[in-house]
């Protein structure tokens, strides 16, 4: 909720820090009044949501952490970033795995781990060196080329199976991925896997 659509001064210098997890914050507020207030006035308007609740919302939850940080009442944590990067990295690859075969968008993914769109793209881009979409659509492919391995399962089957919805879409992308189409890669690995069964059979 604190993450802006554009990458301005304040997401910069502010909000990113926070939702990395390296400005951390006291677990108390003390008697603060203005805190206070500001904590009751939030849950005043998510308690009776009017039609402004979410805008409000966040205008307070800016006031809150831009007091927090004049007053210097943060620390700055720097040491276990490393880490934090690392997991949240695993976290992203796991939610892609899980949900690969749903309708799974790059606006949905970023709202996810609590970024902007423009940041969890470039975050994409510098750890995994592709874009989202090549790394889903990877994902999907290779699982879709798993399933086209079994005699059973048909061509529209695998890639329904795997998030895709438009066919001559799933066709290029396999092609572009693989080096043949879902159909010649079937022929070919139905074929593989008969003729080896075949093979491999005891004589009677």
């Amino acid at each position: 909720m604190l993450a802006f659509q554009k990458n301005d001064l304040a997401q910069q210098t502010f909000f990113e820090p926070i939702l990395k997890g390296n400005l951390q914050f006291s677990n108390s507020i003390g008697n603060n009044k203005n805190l206070s207030k500001l904590l009751k006035h939030i849950h005043k308007i998510n308690t009776q949501k009017p039609i402004c609740y979410v805008l409000s919302t966040k205008a307070a939850l800016i006031d809150f952490f831009a007091y927090i940080i004049e007053e210097n009442k943060f620390i700055l944590k720097h040491s276990n970033r490393t880490d934090k990067k690392k997991e949240l990295l695993k976290s992203v690859i796991k939610y892609i795995d899980e949900n690969y075969a749903d309708t799974l968008s790059l606006e949905e993914t970023a709202m996810k781990f609590y970024m902007s769109k423009k940041y969890f793209c470039r975050f994409f881009k510098n750890n995994f060196h592709k874009t989202f979409i090549e790394y889903l659509n990877d994902v999907r492919i290779e699982n879709s080329a798993h399933l086209l391995s079994q005699k059973d399962i048909s061509i529209t089957q695998a890639a329904l199976s795997c998030g895709f919805n438009s066919m001559s879409y799933y066709t290029s992308t396999f092609k572009k991925k693989i080096g043949c189409t879902p159909t010649e890669y079937k022929k070919l690995k139905v074929h593989h896997v008969h003729y080896f069964t075949h093979k491999n059979k005891d004589p009677k």
